[in-house]
């Protein structure tokens, strides 16, 4: 009988093994499958979120480098943040309703040089769209200058219902009809896109709402470009709508490691006769999503063949993307560590 009883015991005992060892093998398979599932993103802007393609371009560069990805996407051409917030915008509503990590919000493109459309637009678009993010971290999308900066003398405002509170050019004081000092301010590349970056970066310090990262993919093409000086004049102008210098002494065009030559690259459509990106261009901008998003080097990630580049040229652009990101890491919400 106790012959018996002890057999029991030892069955019983070997089940409990063989349970716990199931359990656990159950356990690192759902961990497995955690690590594995894709990083949601979710992309939120106009025509430089879309022309060729940044959700996609960003998902074959993370995928290249062992990250998995699920992307989609909620873009109007030539709109603003403001008419695609979830109160203005049904598929915003509808997209914001499911659950995503991460939430990419791009602005129109001059929309960031215009004080008070920063004041109408730019800070209350971001403050609903982080009222509405879920878990997500909301990363800024910091766009670039057009190719020789603007060469009008107002600002654009391409689709009119996406700018219900007046247009850039009305918002611009003293008015950019009777003035110069709007043009003043964005009339070269390192001008506009100096404008449009302390405009994103002033989110950190002027949205009430929590920001997690800025894509310095703008300042990444000042780099790109050559690092050619901002003009003192521009600088000093801009500089004046502010209350103070730009956040953690960045100084642009940012100073990166050396790195494979880059200038020779057209960035933008048409030679720069249009203001969106080449393929090119895109793929600069995935390389510093990638890095912003996954605070890791884009070094080796695949090129996409339409890029055009040669294997240097391709290597360039990682190594700036790299070096603006992870050499300034904290300017842009990501953690020290995540420096180089």
């Amino acid at each position: 009988h106790t012959h018996t009883h002890i057999h029991r015991m030892r069955t019983m005992a070997a089940a409990a093994v063989l349970l716990l060892a199931a359990l656990a093998a159950t356990a690192s398979a759902a961990s497995a499958a955690a690590t594995s599932a894709p990083l949601r993103v979710l992309f939120i802007g106009n025509s430089f979120t879309y022309v060729n393609d940044l959700p996609d371009l960003f998902a074959q560069v993370a995928e290249s480098l062992g990250q998995s990805v699920y992307t989609n996407r909620s873009v109007i051409g030539g709109c603003t943040l403001y008419a695609q917030t979830p109160s203005r915008d049904a598929l915003s509503r509808e997209l914001l309703a499911e659950s995503w990590d991460v939430i990419v919000l791009q602005d129109f493109s001059e929309l960031t040089t215009v004080h008070a459309a920063r004041q109408a637009y730019f800070y209350p678009a971001i403050e609903e769209f982080a009222r509405s993010k879920g878990n997500a971290k909301i990363v800024l999308y910091n766009t670039w200058g057009y190719f020789n900066g603007s060469e009008s003398n107002c600002p654009t405002s391409d689709t009119a219902s996406c700018f219900p509170l007046g247009t850039l050019a009305q918002l611009t004081d003293p008015s950019c009809s009777a003035s110069d000092d709007w043009l003043s301010k964005v009339d070269t590349f390192e001008c506009m896109s100096y404008a449009i970056a302390r405009g994103y970066m002033s989110a950190f310090t002027d949205v009430t709402a929590d920001i997690d990262y800025i894509a310095p993919c703008g300042m990444a093409w000042m780099v790109a470009r050559g690092s050619n000086p901002v003009p003192a004049d521009c600088k000093a102008a801009i500089d004046r709508e502010y209350f103070q210098s730009l956040e953690h002494g960045l100084d642009l065009p940012l100073a990166v490691p050396p790195h494979s030559d880059t200038t020779g690259i057209m960035l933008y459509l048409s030679n720069g006769q249009d203001k969106h990106p080449t393929v090119a261009g895109q793929y600069l901008n995935a390389l510093v999503f990638y890095a912003t998003i996954f605070q890791a080097s884009p070094l080796g990630a695949a090129v996409p063949p339409e890029a055009g580049l040669t294997a240097d040229q391709a290597k360039g652009l990682q190594q700036v993307a790299e070096g603006v990101v992870l050499g300034h890491a904290e300017a842009w919400g990501l953690p020290f560590s995540a420096g180089l």
